[in-house]
């Protein structure tokens, strides 16, 4: 009973007060759960060669981004990686071998150079995405996800985008 002594009733998963449900509500709930379980949504990582992996990742007081687990994904040991930058694109391609490295706790340092070209600062976040079938690691900053995002809103329904 609660303040009110009014009762509660439980639904799997739910708690509500059914004195402050108006009647349609609560016989919906009650047949529902009368009904069973809810479906549960199948979330388990799909396998193949269409999955594609992505994450997310912010860039420390020092220049590092963590792609610890981009690179367990790619199968690499932490070792040397090249940072190729695309600064009109906004986009960083990690590949296997170079002159950086990947500690072994997983951090990348992103070269002064780099950061400057892409006007990236501490605190800024990177999309980073493996794409299927393919041994690299993308680092796509907040201006071109913006700018990708901006020019699929204007996209109309039915219409391709060019």
């Amino acid at each position: 009973m609660n303040t009110n002594d009014q009762a509660l009733e439980t639904v799997p998963g739910l708690l509500f007060d059914a004195a402050l449900r108006p009647a349609s509500h609560h016989d919906a709930l009650r047949s529902a759960a009368e009904a069973g379980p809810l479906p549960v949504a199948d979330v388990a990582p799909r396998s193949g060669s269409g999955a594609i992996w992505m994450s997310t990742t912010t860039i420390d007081g020092d220049g590092r981004i963590a792609v610890r687990a981009a690179i367990r994904h790619l199968g690499w040991a932490a070792g040397r990686v090249t940072v190729a930058a695309d600064p009109p694109a906004g986009r960083l391609t990690v590949t296997a071998g170079g002159v950086q490295v990947v500690t072994a706790k997983g951090m990348l340092r992103l070269a002064v150079a780099v950061r400057r070209a892409c006007t990236l600062d501490a605190g800024d976040r990177l999309l980073l995405i493996v794409p299927p079938d393919r041994d690299v690691l993308c680092a796509f900053t907040a201006y071109a996800v913006e700018r990708w995002s901006s020019l699929t809103s204007r996209e109309q329904p039915g219409e391709d985008a060019t």
